[in-house]
């Protein structure tokens, strides 16, 4: 975790400043509620594209990732609703749409 803090910054900064290819993104976590990967979903033509995305991304240029595999997704099922306030401090969203 101290190679990942040590990059974090420049993490968030890439990601949100580079944003327009990710559909989703978060954080993985084990079963004791420790930090054990990332997950990103990207929409682009092609493997070459992702991964050019990924050549500038710090954790990667860094050495954080101890693995990085690119899959081509194909959903068949998507029940994702819209929130809002996904990224807000508020606390998490209630399957209404509202948050508690």
């Amino acid at each position: 975790m101290p190679l990942r803090e040590a990059h974090r910054a420049a993490h968030r900064d890439y990601v949100l400043a580079q944003d327009q290819p990710i559909r989703l993104a978060g954080a993985m976590y084990d079963g004791q509620d420790n930090q054990c990967g990332s997950l990103l979903i990207l929409e682009a033509p092609d493997a070459d594209s992702v991964r050019a995305w990924f050549e500038h991304e710090p954790y990667c240029r860094n050495g954080v990732y101890g693995q990085f595999v690119i899959v081509e997704w194909r959903p068949a099922l998507n029940r994702l609703l819209p929130m809002p306030d996904w990224l807000s401090a508020r606390g998490p969203v209630s399957s209404e749409g509202s948050s508690p």
